[in-house]
């Protein structure tokens, strides 16, 4: 093969890797980047044709036209890069650069030697090959990019070709004749060559690279999105599920306070009438004291209810401190009346003197707890207040042990405000207690758990968790 004939291979691979890179690259990639690096390779390619059509094509299209292709084919691909970079040339600089370059060029067709002509074309493309070589670099830190560094590794063999080029024909080793067959010439060539291939590569490369990067990004994306929505109606659910608990609680308290305030009523005027008579003096303080015992449990029910709608709403942590577990147990037997407190029967079993608690929600807990245990039990019956520790997992476990027939089929752990409905068949008000038990314990890190006791009744049992302190 002839140099004359590599020129014209030279330019129809150029040619053809534009139009690849095209076609590949319309519907994939950015079309105006696309579009400015095959207008840069089809200039390559023409002027590298024209250039091999040397002798068949007057001088001014194979010297003049030809190299002005090949001036220009670098603006467009440096355009390319700076697009991908999200950039925009400003094309006034380069476009008078290039314009002088190709004035001095005319003017060395006119006026200089081949020599000169010949050197003054390697420096333009060796400055043309780096200024790429450059662009594709930074692009390929940014990203970052392989297929972008490759560019720029075939930027930089185009510059050696023609620094070698350069350097032999500048020491006279070489001839200024491009189409004499010798080394610096093939060199040039063939480095020529390689950049047509492998700067191509790199773009369709870098092309694929970017259409995996957003591709993994919109997948990113939409899992953030999936994630955001999970939470969103896991959110809603909440809110569903406290709404509800609310209604029930509302639902609740009409039931639980409805009903005794109506035999408050009763029993007040019972007792304003057998006032009236003081022969019956006996029978109005029982009904006074009645009506006091109703209003007690009104009392209670009403702070259940209001505990529990505080916790529902209150969804920060509870402020722990270290109470003496004495202190507990003497404010808490205080809450109960003289005769309910007759029949607690204490069994401290620990050696444990405080534990971290939020002191008034246990003490409320710890009450309900005994308050059901001394309603469900037969009259007169004890109840075992036990309190000891454990060691694995950490806690304080208070039980309390009574000798009724048990929670039937809600297990603690399930209580919610519908159930204390249910449970005002048996004891007003328990079942609302027992459930803002098990809220309390929920907040403390623990448990609320019940079994039956080996022979009759049920054991209540308050964990909580990461509290002991000896």
């Amino acid at each position: 093969m002839d140099i004359q004939t590599a020129y014209l291979m030279l330019g129809v691979i150029n040619l053809f890797m534009g139009l690849s890179a095209a076609m590949i690259l319309l519907h994939r990639h950015d079309r105006g980047a696309v579009a400015l690096w095959c207008t840069g390779a089809a200039l390559s390619g023409v002027g590298a044709v024209l250039f091999g059509l040397r002798g068949h094509v007057p001088d001014l299209l194979s010297l003049v036209v030809a190299a002005g292709l090949g001036y220009f084919a670098y603006l467009p691909r440096a355009a390319a890069l700076m697009r991908e970079r999200g950039q925009s040339m400003r094309w006034a600089r380069p476009l008078l650069l290039v314009g002088i370059a190709f004035t001095v060029l005319c003017l060395n067709v006119l006026f200089y030697s081949p020599t000169q002509r010949t050197l003054f074309g390697l420096v333009v493309h060796m400055v043309g090959a780096l200024w790429l070589a450059s662009q594709a670099w930074v692009l390929g830190r940014d990203r970052p990019s392989h297929s972008a560094r490759l560019m720029s590794s075939a930027y930089v063999i185009l510059a050696l070709g023609a620094l070698t080029r350069f350097v032999s024909v500048a020491a006279g080793v070489s001839p200024s004749n491009p189409f004499v067959p010798e080394v610096s010439t093939v060199v040039m060539l063939l480095c020529a060559t390689y950049n047509a291939i492998f700067s191509t590569f790199g773009f369709i490369g870098m092309a694929f690279e970017q259409a995996r990067s957003n591709e993994l990004r919109h997948a990113r994306e939409l899992e953030r999105e999936q994630v955001v929505h999970a939470q969103a109606t896991a959110h809603a659910g909440e809110l569903r599920q406290m709404l509800s608990e609310r209604e029930n609680l509302l639902q609740v308290l009409a039931h639980e306070v409805r009903q005794p305030l109506h035999n408050v009523a009763a029993a007040l005027k019972n007792a304003e009438a057998a006032l009236q008579q003081p022969e019956k003096g006996e029978i109005a303080a029982t009904r006074v004291s009645n009506a006091l015992s109703v209003i007690g449990n009104v009392t209670g029910t009403l702070d259940n209810t209001l505990a529990a709608a505080t916790l529902l709403v209150g969804r920060q942590p509870i402020a722990r401190q270290d109470v003496e577990i004495d202190l507990l147990l003497e404010l808490t037997l205080g809450d109960l009346a003289p005769g309910a407190r007759q029949r607690i029967q204490l069994m401290p079993h620990t050696d444990a003197q405080t534990a971290s608690m939020d002191l008034n929600l246990l003490r409320l807990a710890l009450r309900n707890v005994l308050l059901n245990a001394l309603a469900y039990s037969p009259a007169h019956s004890p109840v075992v207040l036990r309190v000891s520790d454990s060691e694995e997992p950490l806690a304080l476990v208070i039980e309390v042990i009574d000798q009724g027939p048990g929670l039937g089929q809600v297990p603690a752990k399930r209580l919610t405000p519908a159930h204390a409905v249910g449970a005002q068949a048996r004891v007003s008000g328990q079942g609302l207690g027992l459930y803002v038990v098990r809220r309390v314990m929920e907040l403390h890190q623990g448990q609320l758990q019940s079994e039956h006791a080996q022979a009759q009744g049920t054991v209540f049992r308050l964990v909580v968790t990461q509290g002991v302190a000896v």
